[in-house]
């Protein structure tokens, strides 16, 4: 799970990089959402099962529900934030860091 999560963030940092470069950074939007996608739905499917047995849970399976809410809050932020600040080729920054689409 953390390997898809982290595959998910490289992408998604390689993107950023080339779109700030100038360069044709399309080619990864569509790994990266599928990345991210299988990665948050693998941590809603754990809480889910944990949320499951929760009456006779041990601390370990407290953890791990904690542990999975917590990262899909952080994944839903990640994306939120990269929506904002993922260029593209064609499109101008603001000087807050957000894109413009041209006019």
């Amino acid at each position: 799970m953390m390997i898809v999560a982290l595959a998910g963030i490289a992408l998604m940092a390689v993107a950023a990089w080339l779109g700030e470069v100038g360069k044709n950074n399309m080619m990864f939007f569509f790994p990266m959402a599928f990345m991210l996608c299988a990665t948050i739905t693998s941590l809603i499917i754990t809480v889910k099962s944990k949320l499951a047995i929760l009456g006779s849970a041990s601390w370990g399976d407290w953890f791990q529900l904690i542990f999975a809410a917590s990262m899909i809050i952080l994944a839903i932020i990640l994306i939120m934030e990269s929506v904002k600040i993922l260029p593209c080729p064609g499109w101008k920054k603001s000087k807050s860091y957000r894109i413009v689409l041209p006019e």
